[in-house]
């Protein structure tokens, strides 16, 4: 996901996309974020490789998309994209999840007609806390007229409050540790044991 060079994504939990609508620079490229401009009657397809981005992907993944449904318009196995692409534009399924074949790839579309950081990931927990995951930061001027500040926004002030309960909550490693957190390292891969998505 992301294209060929993409990163991991590594999410903030003090600082997350959505507290920042304002902004105007460069995303932090650990964010993974795809900003897009498009109007709220545009079509967005995306193309979700199984296999090709840095070598291949070991496992089937179920891809899930926040914020909305979306058209399945390809789903192939055996096939490197653009090989075989046929999508299917009458009638097809629509979904909020889509299995990614371990050896193929998939073709969804969504309407942008919801402004937001919406994240698109591997619904394989562990998958999505090494990074299997990116954000799409639709129509970003728009979703800023919707929750403009902090000062101004009670989402905007409810998120804040629910990012600082999870440091909180996420700074006493009992809390999450197994075996009530008695040795609370992290193991070799240096993953938490869980993604927080």
């Amino acid at each position: 996901m992301g294209g060929d060079q993409h990163n991991p994504l590594r999410l903030d939990y003090e600082n997350p996309t959505f507290l920042n609508l304002n902004n105007s620079g460069p995303w932090n490229p650990l964010w993974v974020v795809f900003p897009e401009d498009y109007t709220s009657k545009d079509w967005v397809y995306m193309v979700i490789k199984g296999k090709g981005v840095k070598g291949n992907t070991f496992h089937q993944h179920p891809i899930h998309l926040h914020g909305h449904d979306f058209a399945i318009l390809q789903q192939i196995e055996n096939a490197t994209f653009p090989d075989k692409l046929k999508l299917k534009k009458d009638n097809p399924p629509r979904r909020d999840v889509v299995l990614l074949p371990e050896n193929g790839y998939v073709v969804i579309a969504f309407k942008t007609d919801n402004p937001g950081a919406w994240l698109v990931h591997c619904h394989i927990a562990n998958h999505a806390a090494f990074g299997l995951a990116m954000q799409i930061m639709e129509r970003q001027t728009d979703a800023q007229n919707i929750w403009p500040s902090i000062d101004a926004s009670p989402a905007l002030q409810r998120a804040q409050q629910g990012c600082f309960n999870w440091n909180k909550w996420w700074g006493n490693c009992t809390n999450w540790w197994p075996d009530n957190g008695r040795s609370c390292k992290y193991g070799s891969d240096e993953a938490s044991p869980d993604s927080g998505i």
